[in-house]
């Protein structure tokens, strides 16, 4: 994750922190920096660190221990929990679980639930099979495969996955973004302010064993498509493999016709497809408008317009169904995106749905 120094603030503090911890980019049992060096670090006044440390000492994402400092959990010290825990599943990746967990956290806390953070190994199978030894009320997760398999060992398991995935044969609950709606939306608003040449960047279609189903790029690119050809316009799709070819994104432009405008699948991908441009000479929104997706904590620092995917309201959803068991039907709940606009696109700032 890059360094924003000068663009930070107490909640992108917040978020990358939360997001080193999740993805293991601070490992388990690791002690963290002291609170002036993370405060310098990423550019916050110290009172607003120690505020940030606590918000996650409350989440249990750290944990303090007297006399020695402050330290990532070891996740897999304490596996058995207690009788109305709802277990949150993640794999390593994902910029955008840290928003989803703050909220699923909050929601479930308030409906009465503990909410039991389980770091989902690369062995699936096996650690399903280890979460499923817990007295739980419902598994929540944004792995597909994994909910799946979590359906079919315990089929009196309430089970929920956030996702944009079209899987109707899913046999549990499914909430997440519109996906299709989100690519139509933030094409439309570009189109809607002159722009022309509109170039989606995405990544390529995710391997359902990683937690990428929320990001699913195929939903995206026919919303995008779908505009595009309505329009009379040529679809303009470039794939960025990985996170190192989202930082060396000039290398992808420097030798075409620069685009009008990008449609980037997600905040932090849009933000380093930046600072690669930005290094360049290129202006935003001068030479390219920028409409990236999640409204994420990225958004905000860059100053994004960003299709926010309304992570809270998916917890809100996710409360509810845990809490409505008698339920019998198999819901499907897409959430219409917003669209938050900044600076990136050159327009002023509103909210649209």
């Amino acid at each position: 994750m890059p360094q924003i120094i000068d663009r930070t603030s107490r909640r992108v503090m917040l978020d990358a922190l939360r997001n080193a911890i999740l993805t293991q980019k601070l490992s388990p049992g690791e002690k963290l920096k002291s609170t002036d060096v993370l405060a310098s670090q990423y550019g916050v006044a110290s009172r607003t660190a120690h505020r940030v440390l606590n918000e996650l000492v409350n989440e249990g994402l750290l944990k303090r221990e007297r006399g020695r400092g402050t330290f990532v959990p070891e996740w897999r010290e304490s596996r058995k929990v207690e009788a109305g825990s709802v277990a949150l599943l993640l794999h390593a990746g994902g910029h955008v679980w840290g928003e989803l967990f703050q909220g699923l956290s909050r929601e479930l806390k308030r409906h009465g639930y503990k909410p039991f953070l389980y770091d989902l190994s690369e062995d699936i199978d096996e650690s399903i099979h280890e979460i499923l030894e817990n007295p739980l009320d419902a598994v929540i997760t944004l792995n597909l495969t994994a909910a799946g398999k979590i359906v079919k060992l315990a089929p009196k398991m309430k089970v929920i996955a956030i996702s944009i995935s079209e899987q109707l044969n899913f046999p549990g609950d499914i909430i997440g973004p519109d996906g299709y709606e989100s690519g139509a939306l933030g094409t439309k608003h570009l189109l809607g302010h002159g722009k022309r040449e509109i170039c989606l960047a995405c990544l390529p279609k995710s391997d359902t064993q990683i937690n990428a189903d929320l990001c699913e790029p195929d939903l995206i690119k026919k919303g995008y498509a779908a505009v595009m050809q309505e329009a009379g316009l040529q679809e303009d799709v470039v794939v960025f493999e990985n996170r190192d070819a989202w930082k060396a994104a000039w290398e992808h432009f420097k030798d075409r016709k620069l685009p009008e405008a990008l449609l980037v699948q997600n905040d932090c991908m849009a933000a380093e497809i930046i600072d690669s441009l930005r290094e360049h000479g290129v202006r935003i929104p001068g030479d390219i408008a920028v409409v990236s997706m999640h409204n994420t904590p990225w958004a905000d620092a860059y100053k994004l317009t960003s299709i926010d995917s309304r992570f809270r309201l998916a917890a809100e959803y996710c409360a509810e169904l845990i809490a409505d068991q008698h339920r019998g039907s198999r819901q499907r709940i897409r959430i219409n995106p917003e669209l938050v606009i900044r600076t990136s696109c050159g327009c002023k700032r509103e909210k649209i749905r």
